[in-house]
């Protein structure tokens, strides 16, 4: 009997230790939308957001970081309701004021950009009236006043809204379009797939906005904005995150403080970024 009770006190005390990482590790679940080059594809399997969680994941055992596909209309209320617990690449821009939530800088810096066939000169993207535009749908654009509204938008401007920024730019290409608005990091993602475009791409110098990303995080979630920020912190002082971002033209920049986020959330500090 004794031996019987020894062995299951051994047995138990096995299952503990094992136990115990696997409980000590917490999931963090981090909103997909696709968002090229950030999220390649609906499913969430590649991209850069990948990547970063990736080296989140093997920079420390505290926390685990998934990603769960989601649509980026549907984003934040999955976020208030728990479905995921961080969205990420976010700006004050897009609709999250109102929202429970904890915000920090990312210290990532991307751009929208007018790509039209070159050459062209730097005055033909004073006024895009009458220009045949290829668009992105459910994004809004500073030059359209962040509408978001395919009516609306089309009684401003001859608009073609799509879901392919590549479609985009392969529009302008065959001169079914005339000018493309795309993200710095997805036009460079596009011409080192395709370098025999490069030279038949005019960028411009105007650029529609910039956009410092951002990540929300549930207040009552697994993981802290403060421990996020020293997790990411950790990878920027390694040259992590130079190494996964700025390949692809997105600046990796000394974040900004918390507290200059939220401001820049209320309007104190408002910053002009991309829309979703």
């Amino acid at each position: 009997m004794r031996w019987l009770l020894l062995s299951l006190s051994l047995l138990m005390l096995a299952g503990h230790a094992v136990a115990g990482p696997v409980q000590a590790e917490r999931l963090v679940k981090v909103a997909g939308t696709y968002f090229p080059p950030y999220v390649q594809d609906a499913a969430a399997r590649q991209g850069l957001l990948i990547d970063l969680l990736g080296a989140l994941n093997r920079l420390q055992s505290d926390y685990r970081f998934v990603v769960v596909p989601t649509a980026i209309p549907r984003r934040f209320a999955d976020l208030q309701s728990g479905r995921i617990d961080m969205v990420m690449f976010e700006n004050p821009q897009w609709g999250w004021g109102a929202i429970n939530h904890e915000v920090i800088d990312l210290g990532l810096q991307d751009a929208a950009l007018f790509i039209a066939l070159a050459p062209r000169e730097e005055s033909y993207f004073d006024n895009l009236q009458g220009k045949r535009l290829a668009l992105y749908r459910g994004y809004s654009y500073r030059f359209a006043d962040f509408v978001t509204d395919p009516e609306r938008l089309r009684e401003r401007f001859a608009v073609a809204l799509t879901y392919s920024h590549e479609g985009n730019l392969l529009m302008v290409l065959n001169r079914r379009a005339e000018i493309a608005v795309v993200t710095r990091s997805f036009l460079e993602d596009f011409l080192q797939r395709n370098p025999q475009y490069r030279d038949r791409l005019h960028i411009a110098q105007k650029i529609d906005q910039y956009y410092d990303h951002r990540a929300l995080l549930r207040p009552d979630g697994p993981i802290s904005a403060q421990e996020l920020e020293n997790l990411l912190e950790s990878l920027r002082t390694a040259g992590v995150l130079e190494s996964i971002f700025q390949p692809l033209g997105i600046v990796v920049r000394p974040p900004a403080t918390r507290q200059a986020s939220c401001e820049a959330k209320t309007g104190v500090a408002p910053v002009a970024l991309l829309s979703l």
